[in-house]
């Protein structure tokens, strides 16, 4: 089981004033790429069939710690802009791990 544990440290800023700050740990990452292989290869070959009378479709699986990592490089989910950039990260072969459903996005 993958889960992600949190710590918050209360500190003192540049200027003086109390701040908070979130320590984030992911854990477990390679259960999480192994769970979205099984899932990819249960959905099928990739063929339109798949794709067909559904509105919705879980296409992947990103690991919190890597959002953060991309976060850090400047790729915002947020960011309707950036979309563009994950979508062709996510149909690249480095992050095919990550993909829960057949084809490309």
């Amino acid at each position: 089981m993958s889960f992600r544990r949190q710590r918050i440290f209360r500190d003192v800023d540049a200027y003086g004033r109390d701040i908070g700050v979130i320590h984030s740990v992911q854990t477990n990452i390679a259960e999480i790429k192994r769970i979205n292989e099984v899932t990819r290869l249960a959905n099928g070959s990739g063929t339109a069939s798949f794709w067909k009378n559904r509105h919705y479709v879980k296409i992947a699986s990103v690991p919190l710690a890597l959002i953060d990592q991309w976060w850090q490089q400047g790729i915002k989910f947020t960011d309707p802009n950036a979309w563009p950039v994950i979508k062709r990260m996510l149909n690249s072969s480095d992050y095919e791990d990550l993909r829960t459903a057949p084809g490309r996005i």
